[in-house]
């Protein structure tokens, strides 16, 4: 069912709900009558619900007035009780009159409207007949928002369906048509958007702003169980498609960010596991367009290129295992990434001052139990660090890092000399760091080097290239050790981290 109306073709009833008419109606006499001597026609001045009642049956509704019809509709559920045997047929009687008076059509359909906001507010009988005869009620842009009174168990449902059409939050839906945004069913439609997004075949750019709009509207532990429910029911695979979505789960459950720790510490088991695989998905990826980037746009050696390629194809063997990352850049990179950032090139990127060594770019990737610091141009190494209290603080705090900062502490450092993964897979393995599952053959090698064993690693290089190997590595360890010396020299007072 399509459900599409502009609000600018609804009637200035909605907007200004008669509460005066209702309150008058409630404070009638005891006779149960209403005084509209003053009304000018002496003939209609007092009426009784029973007297309206005969005006139904006697098919002279034309005569009755509007105060008439709201008296009658707003004391109806209390008659119907005592009058069961009339109580549908006089609703359907007041429908009849409806379709020849377009100011009781308004006022109807507005209170079965309002039923979604109030329940009760209306008699059943009235909420009933209705089906009988909205296809005769024309194209009041009411007529398909009054149909979710009928069945409210389904009414949330549509509201949020509604929402989504109009890429306007439930809260914004309810405001544009006059009705209370605190009620109950739109807190109910609210909570039931994630669902309703993760439904959604083809989502748009608009549908993602959406829902990212509906996340920041909940409250806490609703925020929660809506994460929950995306992050468990929708795929990776899917969820890699919205950065939009992305950056604002990151942003509001990091568990690094003590702000987040009770939204965080709300979230299932199983949704805590998708996060730290959407992130780390997220993380690589950012990884892989920084890296494709400094190839394409920057002024590199093909040696350089060739060596950060060859990183690339090597991390994507471990895509499933990052959790998060840190990206570094030099002032003229970040100047120049910065310009291209609608095209997505990174979520989040900080400059870097190269103090020691040459300009880099510089990835910090979160493992389970270690990172890892990827130095992109230069001499180039990687380095592994223990992850606890100490190096989070230091590698994934708030301060500014200097390249001579990250080498100073010391960590377990490796070469990308020649034939390194071989040698670096193996390292990672001692530290519980495996590829992803799935991987049988690692990329960027060829299939005979490449190979892998979970036990073994990869196939080991001949003899011939690991003394080849051997031999590069002496001029990498002299100035790696160079290297050091001026980073603890310039950053004496930093702790080692082993």
């Amino acid at each position: 069912m399509s459900l599409f109306f502009s609000s600018n073709d609804l009637p200035f009833l909605l907007k200004q709900l008669p509460e005066r008419m209702l309150s008058l109606t409630r404070e009638l006499d005891t006779a149960g009558t209403i005084n509209l001597k003053a009304d000018g026609n002496p003939a209609l001045g007092i009426l009784s619900i029973e007297e309206i009642v005969e005006y139904l049956y006697s098919k002279s509704v034309s005569e009755l007035r509007s105060i008439h019809w709201i008296y009658f509709i707003n004391r109806k559920d209390d008659w119907d009780s005592s009058h069961k045997e009339q109580a549908n047929t006089t609703a359907q009687m007041v429908w009849v009159a409806a379709l020849d008076n377009q100011w009781l059509k308004d006022f109807l359909l507005e209170r079965m409207v309002r039923e979604l906001s109030v329940r009760n507010s209306l008699a059943e009988s009235i909420i009933k007949s209705f089906p009988q005869f909205k296809n005769q009620l024309g194209n009041h842009n009411w007529v398909r928002f009054a149909e979710l009174a009928i069945n409210p168990t389904s009414a949330a449902d549509m509201i949020a369906l509604m929402s989504l059409q109009k890429c306007i939050t439930p809260q914004e839906l309810f405001e544009s048509y006059g009705l209370p945004s605190y009620s109950k069913i739109m807190k109910e439609s609210l909570q039931l958007c994630p669902a309703t997004f993760i439904n959604q075949t083809r989502k748009s750019q608009e549908s993602i702003e959406w829902i990212v709009r509906c996340l920041r509207s909940l409250s806490d532990t609703d925020h929660s169980t809506a994460i929950s429910e995306i992050l468990t029911q929708m795929t990776k695979e899917e969820g890699m498609k919205y950065p939009l979505l992305i950056r604002w789960i990151k942003d509001n459950f990091s568990p690094r960010e003590s702000k987040n720790l009770t939204r965080w510490n709300h979230l299932t088991d199983l949704a805590k596991r998708k996060y730290r695989e959407w992130l780390g998905s997220a993380s690589y990826q950012d990884f892989v367009r920084l890296v494709d980037y400094v190839v394409d746009k920057l002024n590199l050696t093909e040696r350089d290129k060739l060596r950060l390629t060859s990183r690339k194809d090597f991390w994507s063997n471990y895509s499933q295992r990052f959790e998060y990352i840190r990206i570094l850049v030099p002032q003229e990179t970040y100047i120049i990434v910065r310009k291209s950032m609608e095209s997505n090139i990174v979520s989040d990127i900080e400059i870097i001052t190269c103090d020691v060594g040459t300009e880099t770019e510089v990835c910090i990737f979160a493992f389970d139990g270690y990172f890892i610091i990827e130095f992109f141009r230069g001499i180039s190494e990687s380095r592994i660090y223990q992850r606890n209290t100490v190096s989070e603080n230091y590698f994934m705090g708030t301060q500014r890092l200097t390249s001579g900062m990250l080498r100073a502490p010391g960590g377990w450092r490796h070469d990308h000399a020649f034939c390194w993964q071989y040698y670096f897979e193996r390292q990672l393995a001692k530290r519980g760091i495996f590829p992803n599952h799935d991987v049988e053959y690692f990329n960027g090698l060829s299939r005979i080097h490449g190979k892998y064993c979970k036990s073994t690693g990869l196939v080991p290089p001949s003899l011939e290239k690991q003394n080849e190997r051997n031999r590069k590595l002496i001029s990498w360890e002299k100035e790696m050790n160079e290297l050091e010396s001026e980073a603890r020299s310039i950053h004496a007072n930093v702790v080692l981290i082993n």
